[in-house]
C-alpha cells in the first residue's frame, strides 16, 4: 500500500530531520568560545616618582622611593621600578638598598628585589650585591638568589646562595661559597 504524500508529511519530517542533524551536531561538536575578561597583567592603580611605607604601631619598618609603581588589587601585589630605600629596627635604619625593580606581595608582607645593592649600615659596614634578593619583613630574613657578593674592607663572601637573619644575626652563604680575608686591611677597622 502506498501512501501519498502530502505536504504536511513533508513538512513533519523535515522538522523531524533538522531536530536529529540539530542534536547530533551539540552532541559531537563543542564550539570554541572566546573570552572577553580583562588580562590579569594590566595593574589597577599606577604611579611615579612614588614614596611607600610600612607603619606598625606608629613605628616605620620600611621605606621605598620608586620610579614607578603599578598596584595589582586581585593578586595583592605591588611591582616597582628603579627603587631605593631603608629597612629600620628600632626606629633606626639599618639597611639602605638600591635596586633595579621590585615586587612586594601585600598579604605574605613579603618584597623581592632585582639586580640590587645593600649597604648594612652597622659597624663594620658591610656591601652585599644581588642578582635577586627575597626579603621577608616580618621575619627580617634576606635571602639571597644568583650571584651574592657580601664583602666590607677586609672580607669578601661569595656564593649563589645567601641567607641572612637579621634578628638572630645569623649569615649562611652556600653553592660555590668562597671568603677571601684580607688581613691588613682588618688591623685598619680595629
Amino acid at each position: 500500500m502506498l501512501r501519498h504524500l502530502d505536504a504536511s508529511n513533508v513538512k513533519w519530517g523535515i522538522g523531524i530531520s533538522l531536530t536529529v542533524l540539530f542534536l547530533l551536531f551539540v552532541t559531537f561538536y563543542t564550539p570554541k568560545l572566546k573570552s572577553y575578561s580583562i588580562k590579569p597583567d594590566i595593574p589597577d592603580f599606577q604611579f611615579q616618582d612614588v614614596t611607600i611605607s610600612q607603619v606598625e604601631e606608629g613605628v616605620l619598618k620600611w621605606e621605598i622611593q620608586a620610579d614607578e609603581a603599578e598596584i595589582y588589587n586581585g593578586k595583592a601585589l605591588l611591582k616597582m621600578k628603579m627603587v631605593s630605600g631603608n629597612i629600620y629596627q628600632n626606629i633606626e635604619p639599618i639597611i639602605r638598598f638600591i635596586a633595579n625593580a621590585s615586587s612586594y606581595d601585600i598579604s605574605k608582607n613579603e618584597m623581592i628585589f632585582t639586580r640590587v645593592h645593600v649597604d648594612f649600615l652597622s659597624s663594620p659596614k658591610f656591601y652585599l650585591k644581588s642578582e635577586e634578593l627575597f626579603f621577608n619583613a616580618n621575619r627580617h630574613i634576606l635571602i639571597g638568589r644568583r650571584h651574592n657578593k657580601l664583602s666590607n674592607s677586609f672580607l669578601e663572601l661569595v656564593g649563589e646562595n645567601l641567607y641572612l637573619d637579621l634578628f638572630k644575626q645569623q649569615l649562611k652563604m652556600t653553592d660555590h661559597a668562597k671568603a677571601t680575608f684580607y688581613p691588613e686591611q682588618y688591623d685598619h677597622v680595629l
